[in-house]
């Protein structure tokens, strides 16, 4: 009875209460924050506790099952005594004759081929694992349906429930981190082995009697809905169920079709939050940063973007967005999220021994996220006058990367790209990135104070021009600054000229894809893309990686794509490359300037593609195997030295390559493609009339009579301290020699 009020009541909620009368003002206050407490460094895969008092030691401390024949513990199944143990076991249950003393005997079993599945990870026999999921997936589903055959028996299981929640919530958690440390082709069976420790979970759930969805779960649907990105009826819908389970499988379907975050559906593991806290926060964050690592990688043309920003203006929490929108919507609204809200801090690096991709992202992350010196002591000043203020979620992350990780290395080496940081930005030196690096948001300071948002003063030596405002230094036009900024109007890829009246240069450079911030925390953005998904950066380009091999690497070291390396403290300045050597940042510019001396990145970068330092040019990912004159495929334009020999002989220079192709200008201004056909841009460029340029979409270009504002300098020279010139003269734009691209994929359906 009890819980039927407990369920009549959230449906009251969610169904008749107007949205807008829980929702809070803020956009931001619906945000999944951490709320971890920041004192605790420990980090899951390297120190573990658990601050529940009905969780004792380390949540990888498994119950096992003891054998007669002592030996059997450590005997895995790659070895030939194997079956002697499944034998004892087998004999063991079968005479085990009281009900619950044999469920608990499955439990230690499965739990033993937890134990057997780390062993084999270990010594990188991936092939075998797939057997013992099999296995554990069977026993502990038999557990699970036997709890509830003995419950409706009439028998008293509470005792042997108790242990099963602990038991499948530790289990839980082990092999979400054992998916992490193996290679992403045997991740698969640990799925399978992880719905069985689900299952366990929610059948002990609704034998005690708990909610269907968990308190945490139903604030998070409050806040999708909120957010726009569930309806009152889907949300209705998902809480109006009468069990766990029941619950469980309604969350997948719709995580599984993009509208419910992972990290969200993992909140269904509510005995892995009340045991083990720690943990289970780190495996919610390992789920945020993938899917910020895919969103990030996604991106609307530049007109859905301008919908998507007019909605958003006049957006009230719990409207429905239009259909047209949603499958936009749902991403853009999550980027923005995982952006403000991820914490790498609880993430260990050791995760993704196996992935070089996703470990070359997770630096990328943690430079990007790092505050900056002026950042940490502006916060540890704040909080020593009011140390309530950590309870500002926002705030705490701040402090929690820095204590971690450190503040940004203000000595890190910043190619000339570095000086076009605009007002409100700084640059992140990613040694790895083929411009080493790019311009990112700076934290914005606003403290929430009983509710309300109210303005603080801003870091030393910047100021607000006006309420609300971003904060800007004191002195713009100050030595070691102005020659730093680009031309008025003027700014690189992945930024629009935003006008602000109080600025001396009438406005300043914004990323594009920004959204306003009313926190401790920048506005969200799109992070310049440097290789293609399933690729990495190595060695001046993009290139795909190789699995692991069987044997794995030894100790520390990680799989780069080709090899194991162990990890190096390079030091400031350095950074350690992929075949394990450290290497400086400012020789790897000095060694671009020399071999692409001729062929220059384009002025502004590569926009939504990359660049390929060994042939001096602008890739993008449909472009990547188009090969030059002579070699095999569906390209026969001329080879590099063709076209550059045709374009000298107009007198003119290419002044940029992308895709293989020279972008030609001549003397007086005059700029045509050097050849017939061989002149054509890729998917997220557009023809300047002198070169390939990136559009600001990253995935669509402007028609052939649009007049393209000046590009900021090329990274070898500074910027330019005139005012913006006129555009260059308009010229028909090479013939085309591939399909328009194609609209971005749409969201699934809902469920129904």
């Amino acid at each position: 009875m009890r819980r039927f009020f407990i369920v009549l009541a959230f449906l009251i909620l969610t169904t008749f209460l107007n949205p807008t009368v829980y929702g809070l003002e803020k956009p931001h206050q619906y945000f999944d924050w951490n709320r971890y407490p920041i004192t605790d460094d420990r980090v899951l895969g390297e120190t573990t506790a658990s601050s529940s008092p009905r969780a004792d030691g380390d949540y990888k401390n498994l119950t096992r099952p003891t054998y007669f024949f002592g030996f059997f513990t450590n005997v895995a199944s790659d070895n030939p005594l194997y079956f002697l143990k499944k034998m004892e076991e087998g004999i063991n249950v079968t005479f085990t004759f009281n009900p619950e003393s044999r469920e608990q005997k499955r439990l230690g079993y499965a739990a033993e081929r937890l134990a057997e599945m780390r062993v084999l990870a270990e010594k990188g026999k991936t092939n075998l694992v797939s057997g013992l999921t099999d296995d554990y997936q069977d026993l502990l589903n038999e557990v699970s349906q036997n709890i509830v055959s003995l419950k409706k028996q009439g028998r008293d299981v509470n005792k042997l429930v108790s242990v099963v929640d602990v038991e499948a919530a530790r289990h839980s958690l082990i092999l979400e981190e054992l998916a992490l440390r193996l290679p992403a082709q045997a991740e698969g069976g640990i799925r399978i082995a992880l719905s069985a420790s689900e299952q366990a979970m929610d059948t002990t759930a609704d034998v005690l009697g708990k909610p269907a969805v968990p308190e945490e779960v139903v604030q998070r649907l409050q806040s999708l809905k909120a957010q726009g990105l569930l309806s009152p009826e889907e949300v209705a819908k998902l809480i109006n169920v009468d069990s766990r389970q029941k619950a469980r499988e309604e969350m997948r379907k719709y995580t599984q079709a993009g509208f419910i975050p992972q990290a969200d559906f993992k909140k269904m593991d509510e005995a892995a939050r009340n045991y083990f806290p720690f943990n289970y926060m780190t495996i919610v964050e390992v789920k945020k940063f993938n899917e910020l690592r895919q969103l990030e990688t996604q991106k609307p043309d530049t007109e859905t973007i301008k919908k998507l920003q007019e909605f958003a203006s006049s957006y009230k929490p719990g409207e429905i967005v239009p259909t047209e929108l949603r499958r936009f919507w749902v991403p853009m609204v999550r980027l923005e999220e995982l952006q403000n809200t991820v914490r790498p801090d609880l993430i260990s690096e050791d995760f993704f021994k196996y992935r070089p991709e996703e470990k070359q992202k997770y630096q990328e992350v943690v430079e990007r996220m790092k505050p900056r010196k002026e950042d940490v002591e502006y916060i540890n000043q704040l909080v020593q006058q009011n140390p309530n203020l950590l309870n500002d979620p926002s705030f705490a992350r701040i402090k929690a990367i820095g204590d971690r990780f450190g503040p940004a290395d203000p000595s890190a080496y910043q190619p000339p790209t570095a000086r076009n940081c605009s007002t409100g930005s700084h640059w992140v030196g990613i040694p790895f990135m083929p411009e080493g690096g790019y311009c990112a948001p700076n934290y914005n300071y606003s403290v929430n104070t009983g509710g309300e948002i109210k303005e603080s003063s801003c870091p030393p030596a910047y100021h607000r021009g006006y309420p609300g405002g971003p904060c800007i230094p004191d002195n713009p036009n100050g030595s070691g600054i102005n020659n730093y900024l680009p031309a008025p109007g003027s700014c690189p890829a992945g930024y629009s000229w935003k006008t602000e009246s109080s600025s001396s240069r009438g406005g300043y450079c914004m990323p594009d894809y920004t959204t306003s911030s009313n926190g401790g925390y920048p506005g969200a953005f799109s992070v310049p893309a440097y290789c293609p998904p399933g690729q990495v950066f190595r060695e001046g380009k993009c290139e795909q990686y190789n699995p692991p091999p069987k044997e794995g690497c030894q100790g520390g070291s990680f799989w780069n794509g080709e090899k194991c390396i162990t990890p190096k403290n390079c030091g400031s300045g350095y950074y350690q490359d992929s075949s394990g050597e450290c290497r400086s940042s400012s020789q790897d510019y000095e060694r671009y300037k020399t071999k692409c001396a001729d062929r220059p990145m384009p002025p502004g970068g590569c926009g939504g593609g990359y660049w390929d330092m060994e042939s001096c040019s602008c890739k993008t990912s449909d472009f990547n195997n188009r090969p030059e004159s002579g070699g095999s495929g569906n390209y026969q334009g001329p080879s590099l030295q063709e076209q550059e020999a045709a374009c000298r002989a107009g007198g003119g220079t290419c002044v940029s390559w992308v895709n293989n192709a020279c972008g030609c200008e001549r003397p007086g201004g005059t700029n045509y493609g050097n050849y017939s056909g061989g002149g054509s841009c890729g998917s997220g460029y557009y023809w300047t009339g002198s070169y390939c340029a990136p559009s600001s979409s990253g995935s669509s270009s402007p028609s052939p009579s649009s007049q393209p504002s000046e590009p900021s300098p090329p990274p070898s020279s500074p910027p330019p301290e005139s005012q913006p010139t006129s555009p260059p003269p308009e010229s028909q734009p090479p013939p085309p020699t591939s399909a328009p691209p194609s609209e971005p994929q749409p969201t699934s359906s809902p469920p129904q």
